[in-house]
C-alpha cells in the first residue's frame, strides 16, 4: 500500500524561474527556422496595420545591423548574426596570419636573390595577392552592412512617422 502511494506522490508546481526558463527554451524551439513565406523587412512600413503600429527598434549587434521588432530575438536570427561575425572574424585573423607570412616571403626572396636565378615568382606577391582579396572581402562586407544600416534606419523613421500620423488621427476621432 505504502509503495503505490509512494509512485502516487503528486508533482511538485513549477516555481517561477523553471516556468521562466521553460517559456524561453520553447520559444527558441518556435523560432529555430525562418517564417516560411515570411515577408522581407524592406516591405516596410506596412501601409495598413491593426490595432497600434509598433515601431522597431534599430540595433547593432556588434557590427552587423537589424531591426528589432520584439524579443526574445528568434534563434534563426541569431545565427545569422553568429555567421555573420565569424565569417568576418576568420577573415580578420586569416588577414593577419598572412601579414606574418609576409615577414617570412620577404626572408624567402632575399634568399632567393642571393643563392638563385632572377627568374623566379616573388614569395611576397603571391601573399600579397590574398592580403588584397581578404581586405577587399572585409571592405565589401563592411559596406554591405553600412548600407543595409541606413535602409533599416529610413524604415524605422518611415514607421515612426506613420506612428505619430495615425495616432494624431485616432486622438481626433475620440
Amino acid at each position: 500500500m505504502q509503495r503505490e502511494m509512494t509512485k502516487a506522490k503528486q508533482a511538485i508546481p513549477m516555481t517561477v524561474s523553471q516556468k521562466r526558463r521553460d517559456e524561453a527554451v520553447r520559444h527558441q524551439q518556435m523560432t529555430a527556422r525562418r517564417y516560411p513565406n515570411a515577408p522581407s523587412i524592406f516591405e516596410r512600413p506596412r501601409r495598413v496595420v491593426r490595432g497600434k503600429r509598433r515601431v522597431p527598434a534599430f540595433v547593432n549587434a556588434r557590427g552587423v545591423p537589424m531591426l528589432r521588432f520584439k524579443k526574445p530575438q528568434p534563434m534563426f536570427l541569431s545565427g545569422v548574426i553568429r555567421s555573420k561575425l565569424d565569417r568576418r572574424e576568420r577573415w580578420v585573423l586569416r588577414s593577419g596570419k598572412l601579414k606574418v607570412d609576409n615577414l617570412f616571403a620577404q626572408d624567402e626572396d632575399l634568399w632567393d636573390e642571393l643563392t638563385g636565378p632572377q627568374d623566379r615568382v616573388s614569395w611576397t606577391h603571391e601573399l600579397s595577392v590574398n592580403l588584397d582579396e581578404y581586405a577587399r572581402k572585409i571592405k565589401e562586407a563592411d559596406v554591405n552592412n553600412s548600407r543595409l544600416a541606413r535602409d533599416m534606419w529610413n524604415i524605422v523613421l518611415r514607421e515612426r512617422e506613420l506612428a505619430a500620423k495615425e495616432e494624431k488621427q485616432a486622438s481626433s476621432e475620440r
